[in-house]
């Protein structure tokens, strides 16, 4: 079979290849890495014009089977490359905003709270938690169990626990604490729909008498409800009672 013009081009580049290649390996990548990938796609498309059957294969076995080489052996400089853009964009100042974002104290103890209580209604258990508004519950406070714990929705599912000894009675927050439990509240006799137990005539008892807000989970039903200003809202969600809690006690953080 003789040998045509287009062979010997194909051998010449395959022999010039191997031996770059070589000289590649040999020296620094890292200034080299883009002209690698640029002359491979240069390649690539003179292989095709000009239909260089050994060359192609080769190449062809190439993209198949070593672009996780290529990563694994170029990791470095391909990182070097991505910090370099990131610099030049100063990324990490557009995101800075995003990073350092925060809630607000309402919003922090607020989702306490709620995570706290849908672990209790998940136990199947009831609640009963007071908020503070202007008014002073100290009466209230002496006669249960003194605690002042910071918010924590561990120690809500805890206090609420039947075999816990505080489970009985309500729990206070004030101030962006925990300031006691098992406090007993004084009772409503006004008239409630039919089937409504003793924690939520508490809670109405106390929303009759103070500014505060006071939540409900009825152990029978594993329902929540709200009791604030004398009256009663029964059956509400967990999406309710955040954004109940944020707007009670958002006035005493601004």
């Amino acid at each position: 079979m003789p040998i045509t013009l287009s062979d010997m081009i194909d051998i010449s580049i395959v022999s010039f290849l191997l031996y770059r290649l070589f000289e590649f390996i040999k020296t620094s990548i890292s200034a080299k890495l883009i002209g690698f990938i640029i002359s491979a796609f240069v390649l690539w498309k003179i292989v095709e014009i000009f239909n260089l059957i050994v060359l192609k294969s080769i190449l062809t076995q190439f993209w198949n089977l070593g672009a996780l080489a290529f990563f694994v052996l170029f990791t470095p400089e391909i990182r070097r490359i991505l910090t370099h853009f990131a610099d030049r964009f100063n990324i990490q100042r557009v995101l800075q905003p995003i990073q350092t974002e925060t809630i607000s104290q309402p919003e922090k103890y607020a989702k306490a709270i709620c995570k706290g209580l849908e672990q209790v209604q998940k136990d199947r258990n009831g609640a009963l938690i007071v908020l503070s508004g202007n008014e002073m519950l100290t009466e209230i406070e002496q006669k249960g169990e003194q605690i002042h714990a910071d918010i924590s929705s561990l120690l809500i599912k805890a206090i609420f626990q039947k075999e816990s000894p505080l489970h009985d009675g309500a729990l206070i927050i004030k101030e962006g604490k925990i300031t006691a439990a098992h406090c007993i509240l004084p009772i409503s006799d006004k008239k409630l729909p039919e089937g409504i137990g003793t924690r939520h005539r508490a809670a109405v008892g106390l929303a009759e008498l103070t500014d505060a807000l006071i939540i409900i989970l009825s152990e029978e039903k594993n329902t929540f409800s709200i009791a604030k200003q004398g009256d009663l809202q029964l059956n509400v969600s967990l999406e309710i009672i955040e954004k109940s809690i944020i707007s009670h006690i958002s006035p005493y953080y601004s």
